[in-house]
């Protein structure tokens, strides 16, 4: 959504031409491809680009598995580097000869070792090793030594592909800080997140006592929010509100949480083609994310929604919300639930923190604001000379 929102909007002000990487399971039914290319034909790119790479998981010990465990001790996004697509992208940036590339986060880097001549930024939604410390944190006997292990690699890798380009930009100021400290020698520009307020408009609060958690579910920080959630909160929420239903929505929950169907009060509802309608039927917003960086678009698109949020106090990271005005911010499992309770009863309160959690969201988090921030760092990198050692 970030890189949609992004590009889309500098490509009325430049020309913007993408290259984007998919796996098979992002390779859609009949009639999704049709709506899709229908849906590309209209996209305001001076070009776009979709290359298909093999599965990003596949088969468990199968070779291509175990070859890709080897690469990840280099590198944990492995599975998106293949030699066969950058030397598309090399081909693609001799024909288009661009001013500068924008990385869409630092996966893509390696793809930048071979094109050094061209200035690059990398748009960074969030610091990898602040993740995986995080997943560490309270975690015991493999585990902890599993999550380490990656968190090792994950800083290393970050520090190398850092020194690929001369600009990153950061969703928050914590974020912006570590990049600082960690890429001295680059330009680094604050780019938060943003929402489309009208997209996500909704009349009211919502009148059941749906409570809703969405994201990207093959993300781990979302996973292990959702399983908390599930498992340590909301039976402390049923006890209070018998009829009270949990709908965990978002890319491939189906599959991930799949252990969490049939629990008392739980919907996994996975992939939808709209979150829209989901969060129009939800009464509260939920973020229960204990790991993580940058800034949490689920909760701005909740907010835009005008539907009130709890959330921990690391999943509200990067967003100007104050606690009991805009959101609630609670990291106990008891705590978390009774703030949920608290808003699925009262009406009054949850129609007033929807309200202004819209009105921040309206006022200091749209997409164009985003995107201006971003041109700004792009021109400045653009027209800056070349390092000796790059030109």
């Amino acid at each position: 959504m970030r890189s949609w929102q992004l590009s889309s909007i500098l490509a009325r002000r430049h020309q913007v031409d993408v290259f984007a990487l998919r796996t098979p399971e992002q390779q859609e039914a009949k009639e999704a491809k049709e709506a899709r290319e229908a849906k590309e034909a209209t996209l305001p790119y001076a070009s776009f680009e979709v290359f298909d790479i093999p599965s990003a998981n596949p088969p468990k010990f199968s070779p291509q598995w175990a070859m890709l465990r080897l690469r990840s001790l280099r590198h944990p996004a492995a599975p998106f580097f293949r030699a066969d697509a950058q030397r598309r992208l090399v081909r693609l940036a001799a024909e288009k000869k661009p001013d500068l590339i924008v990385w869409g986060m630092s996966w893509m880097l390696p793809y930048a070792a071979a094109l050094p001549h061209i200035p690059g930024i990398v748009d960074e939604q969030n610091y990898d090793p602040l993740i995986t410390a995080r997943m560490a944190e309270g975690r015991t006997g493999v585990d902890a030594v599993k999550w380490k292990a990656y968190y090792e690699i994950t800083a290393r890798a970050e520090r190398r592909n850092l020194r690929r380009v001369r600009g990153i930009a950061a969703c928050s100021e914590q974020d912006a800080a570590i990049f600082r400290r960690e890429a001295p020698h680059a330009d680094v520009q604050v780019v938060p997140n943003g929402v489309d307020a009208e997209a996500f408009r909704a009349a009211g609060i919502g009148q059941r006592a749906a409570v809703i958690m969405t994201g990207s579910f093959n993300y781990a920080p979302n996973a292990d929010g959702a399983r908390r959630l599930a498992l340590a909160v909301w039976p402390r929420v049923r006890d209070e509100v018998p009829d009270a239903e949990l709908r965990l929505v978002g890319l491939h929950g189906e599959r991930e949480l799949a252990d969490l169907r049939g629990l008392p009060g739980v919907t996994v509802v996975g992939t939808v083609p709209d979150i829209g309608p989901e969060l129009a039927g939800a009464r509260v917003a939920v973020a229960p994310i204990t790991a993580g960086g940058g800034t949490r678009l689920k909760i701005l698109e909740a907010m835009a929604a005008e539907r009130p949020v709890v959330s921990t106090t690391i999943g509200a990271e990067g967003i100007a919300a104050t606690d009991g005005r805009e959101l609630m911010l609670r990291d106990g499992d008891a705590e978390f639930a009774a703030a949920v309770v608290q808003l699925l009863r009262d009406d009054a309160l949850a129609e007033r923190m929807g309200r202004a959690g819209r009105a921040l969201v309206t006022r200091k988090y749209a997409w164009t604001a985003s995107a201006d921030a971003l041109e700004s760092l792009i021109l400045r990198v653009a027209r800056s000379p070349m390092p000796a050692a790059q030109c």
